[in-house]
């Protein structure tokens, strides 16, 4: 994925840019639907009604790319009924993404969002519809799991389909993996998740710095092998993560070889906290150090992760931390 995208929450004063974008993501099919349909489609799609009446209730992501947003997908929770979406279903709509930017994974990504965030809300059963032109879209949606399970009448005299993916089926094993060089997209990812929880910062220009910081870092560590990350998943999907970064300082009697491991970045998403996940990463973190020789361990840990590293070994230094920041 280029890192010069950055992926983060829509909000009212995108509306414009929505409207913008709606007309041209769907103008593609204007020669497939005729004027009179396109001219109903690009009403709906142009219209700042539609999307002020979105935003009260749902959760919008959006792609940017310089500034600008190229790509949009708005999720709509449980209780909502909406024309063929039914109360007890959560949905997607207007998932669009600028022609001059397709095929660079970003109509999916932003599916995803909507997938991961319906996940953590706690929603059962997820729905969009799509048609019989949108041929890039179906795949897209196919691949990720849906399923086609209802015909609609014809819409814009073209025939579309519900598709339907089940959110709360049977329990899936989670998997433990090393992360390696394709897995720096979900590291980045993961990291920005924890970095947004703890600081509370979400502004586009200071997100989309720090991501690009943090390609180059990733790239670094794990080019070097000056550190060792764990990505945990559910079903394919990434819920957690955790690092170690390799140092040496001067030995001493208690760390004649001076190599230490310092853990970061355990960070668990909230749907699946509690249930043995960070102890689970933790562990494979130290195992894996261990056979480079690492004999010590430390870390800084927040007031709800202390009682998991106490659980595992870990004991409060009597030496203060001190830090000074050069701005």
């Amino acid at each position: 994925m280029n890192k010069e995208f950055n992926y983060r929450k829509g909000t009212r004063s995108d509306i414009k840019q929505f409207q913008e974008l709606g007309v041209l993501a769907y103008g593609q099919f204007r020669d497939v639907l005729g004027e009179e349909g396109w001219e109903k489609m690009r009403s709906n799609c142009g219209d700042e009604t539609t999307y002020l009446k979105l935003l009260e209730i749902n959760e919008s992501f959006v792609c940017e790319h310089e500034g600008k947003i190229i790509g949009m997908a708005f999720f709509i929770p449980g209780g909502n009924p909406f024309a063929f979406f039914e109360a007890e279903w959560c949905y997607i709509r207007l998932v669009g993404v600028n022609p001059a930017y397709e095929g660079k994974g970003i109509g999916r990504r932003l599916t995803r969002l909507c997938v991961d965030f319906a996940k953590q809300s706690g929603e059962k059963t997820l729905v969009l519809h799509t048609s019989e032109f949108q041929h890039a879209a179906r795949h897209i949606y196919e691949s990720m799991g849906f399923n086609k399970f209802r015909e609609l009448a014809p819409v814009y005299g073209k025939q579309y389909w519900l598709y339907k993916l089940e959110l709360q089926g049977p329990a899936e094993e989670i998997s433990y993996l090393r992360a390696g060089m394709t897995d720096i997209e979900l590291l980045v990812e993961m990291r920005m998740q924890f970095t947004t929880l703890l600081t509370g910062i979400n502004e586009p220009v200071r997100v989309r710095e720090l991501k690009n910081t943090l390609y180059r870092y990733f790239t670094g560590v794990l080019q070097t092998g000056s550190s060792i990350w764990i990505i945990a998943r559910n079903g394919g999907r990434p819920i957690a993560t955790g690092g170690v970064i390799l140092r040496e300082s001067p030995p001493n009697f208690k760390n004649p070889d001076g190599k230490i491991g310092y853990l970061v970045n355990m960070y668990t998403v909230p749907a699946f906290r509690r249930k043995g996940i960070c102890s689970a990463i933790l562990n494979r973190l130290v195992e894996e150090a261990k056979t480079l020789g690492v004999k010590a361990f430390e870390l800084h840990a927040t007031k709800e992760g202390e009682p998991v590293y106490v659980k595992e070994g870990f004991i409060m230094h009597d030496e203060p931390t001190y830090r000074m920041y050069i701005t």
